[in-house]
């Protein structure tokens, strides 16, 4: 329902591996909400791609777009568990948990900000320091979603 369903390639198999993941981060410790959704499939790109936001964004005066969801799986650049590289690349708190990196913005579990035992939902432009509080959580967030309206370029 949330993912794009595409034949392009396999979506690997859900991986969870026994120690943690990042610093003392375990796959356990992620949102209830977030892992019921990699049963659907286990990341990729998203049916509904655009967040509203309070404050405007380099995708819109009121709204930001997310594009992929990473999995829980072995394969580098599409999966939760590299944590290490984003840290690494960004300089970013470890608190921060990326679920969606698309270039410099980043999507994120906050666990600095806990609202009955989840994380909230953060948004990072690292191009512009814009950082927004997206959702108090992962369900709230999931029920933000929409589908972005066709971006039609007229010089074409």
């Amino acid at each position: 329902m949330y993912f794009i369903k595409h034949n392009l390639f396999t979506v690997p198999a859900i991986s969870i591996p026994s120690q943690p993941f990042y610093k003392n981060y375990r796959i356990q410790d992620l949102p209830v909400s977030y892992l019921n959704l990699l049963d659907e499939q286990n990341g990729g790109y998203l049916a509904f791609n655009l967040v509203p936001t309070t404050e405007p964004t380099r995708d819109g005066l009121d709204s930001v777009g997310i594009h992929y969801l990473f999995g829980l799986h072995e394969d580098f650049g599409t999966s939760i568990l590299f944590q290490e590289h984003y840290h690494k690349a960004f300089s970013l708190p470890e608190y921060l948990i990326f679920f969606s990196v698309n270039d410099d913005q980043l999507w994120a579990f906050d666990y600095s900000n806990i609202t009955n035992g989840e994380p909230s939902i953060r948004y990072i432009d690292m191009d512009t320091d814009q950082w927004l509080t997206i959702a108090d959580n992962f369900a709230t967030f999931l029920d933000l979603l929409q589908v972005a309206p066709p971006d039609i370029n007229e010089e074409k």
